[in-house]
């Protein structure tokens, strides 16, 4: 089924975050050198921000029903937090 514009695609989501990780993860494995050599460092900060910028991406591509200030503002905005939890309290067996 392919993916419609404005519609959430949350598997071409995960599945993109996982492949931008793990590509640049690896490449930085792959280097032999220390973790905090030049191209090794670079490469692993790119690999972290894996889920941050596929999600963006996504966003910026239409491939979601939000727009990119929304999506910052909800990551980034404390406030949008709720203080509670919604969820009703567990039922006990006595």
């Amino acid at each position: 089924m392919p993916v419609q514009h404005g519609r959430a695609a949350p598997w071409l989501a995960l599945s993109g975050t996982v492949v931008w990780t793990w590509v640049f993860l690896g490449a930085a494995v792959l280097t032999g050198r220390p973790w905090l050599a030049f191209p090794t460092v670079l490469l692993t900060l790119a690999g972290f921000l894996g889920p941050v910028v596929v999600p963006s991406l996504l966003i910026g591509l239409g491939y979601w029903p939000e727009t990119l200030g929304a999506f910052w503002r909800r990551c980034l905005d404390p406030r949008t937090l709720p203080l509670r939890s919604t969820r009703s309290p567990p039922v006990s067996c006595s």
